[in-house]
């Protein structure tokens, strides 16, 4: 899949497009993205979970990971990845 996107755009989309290649593509171009993480989506952790705010109804967590293409190679482009914990979660 070829993408048109230059630098500073920011690509939103489902996990449908959670792709190593798709994502490279965005970060190449000096791109961002904000995407749902796809079950199949290979990362590694690279650091634990950190608090990096409160929004209405629930809390934001952050976590560095590296991910890996369909080979298995471990790509040098470290991702963040977030988490959101409503408050009922919180509460159990």
């Amino acid at each position: 899949m070829q993408i048109s996107s230059q630098e500073d755009d920011v690509w939103i989309a489902d996990r449908n497009f959670c792709t190593l290649n798709f994502l490279s593509g965005i970060v190449a171009r000096k791109g961002y993205f904000i995407i749902r993480e796809h079950q199949c989506f290979l990362w590694y952790d690279a650091s634990e979970f950190r608090h990096i705010g409160s929004v209405e109804g629930g809390t934001v967590f952050e976590q560095t990971v590296k991910v890996s293409d369909d080979e298995g190679y471990l790509s040098n482009i470290h991702f963040s990845r977030t988490n959101y914990c409503s408050r009922e979660i919180l509460a159990e």
